[in-house]
């Protein structure tokens, strides 16, 4: 039996009936009536179309002259194998559901995506690009926070150079103020008035002061003198320091190594 060649329009498959009429050992013009006589039977039923089974057709033959044959579709093919018996009716029926199905396969693998899909795998692909795009975002968003977080460092540092014993008071609050955003606390500690402590302790352990002490003895001598309760009570830790060159001295280096060790760890 040779191999049944099939007929593609249009995404639709058919056997020539020429080739069918070979396949199962009867003539052609024997097989044209059967399928004749098939098509006035369906036309008989109005929800059957006789072109789901059997399209006409012709052919030209050696001497130039047109003759009438059938594209068969695989429906068709069915009728014609269900009306026979025997060894051929069982080789043609396995012969021509095997060949629609590998070109049905075929033309689907090949078919172009319809818009549906299409738009699915767009919305895929816009999906993945979505996250990529949102995790390149967050990507640059900690960068640029790094490289925030770096120029407050160097800002700090710069300031720290800058400290002389004429302008020490100026700058020792805005860098308490920026060193206070480093300076590791417990959650509902006030980072500014923790940073300000411990300035001092270390200030008092290096320098083997009181300071408390010496605040409450300079009270003391601006009460003494007569001082205002208000002049009084403004007499703070700085204005202490302020009196003694060694204290800045000592207070400006504190001040420097807190930078340095507070701009490592963060």
């Amino acid at each position: 039996m040779n191999e049944l060649q099939l007929i593609n329009k249009c995404g639709v498959f058919y056997a020539d009936s020429r080739q069918v009429a070979e396949m199962i050992s009867k003539r052609h013009t024997d097989l044209l009536r059967d399928i004749d006589r098939y098509i006035s039977v369906l036309s008989q039923n109005a929800k059957l179309r006789s072109d789901d089974f059997f399209a006409k057709s012709s052919y030209k033959a050696g001497t130039g002259k047109d003759y009438p044959c059938y594209l068969i579709t695989k429906k068709g093919c069915h009728m014609i194998a269900n009306k026979m018996t025997g060894d051929k009716g069982i080789l043609f029926t396995a012969e021509y559901v095997t060949r629609f199905d590998e070109m049905e396969r075929t033309l689907k693998n090949n078919m172009p995506v319809s818009a549906e899909e299409l738009f699915l795998q767009s919305a895929k692909l816009f999906a993945e690009h979505g996250r990529e795009i949102k995790a390149l975002k967050s990507v640059a968003a900690a960068q640029n926070s790094r490289i925030g977080d770096m120029e407050k460092k160097v800002q700090l540092v710069y300031d720290c150079t800058s400290i002389t014993h004429d302008n020490w008071r100026t700058h020792v609050r805005p860098l308490i103020n920026q060193i206070a955003k480093y300076i590791p606390v417990l959650d509902n500690a006030d980072r500014f008035s923790a940073t300000w402590q411990e300035s001092y302790r270390r200030l008092e352990r290096e320098f083997n002061c009181n300071l408390t002490l010496r605040v409450n003895n300079k009270r003391e001598r601006l009460r003494l003198a007569g001082a205002t309760k208000k002049v009084i009570d403004k007499v703070n830790n700085l204005d202490i320091i302020g009196e003694d060159k060694r204290l800045i001295e000592c207070y400006i280096s504190i001040l420097k190594r807190m930078v340095l060790e507070y701009k490592r760890a963060a």
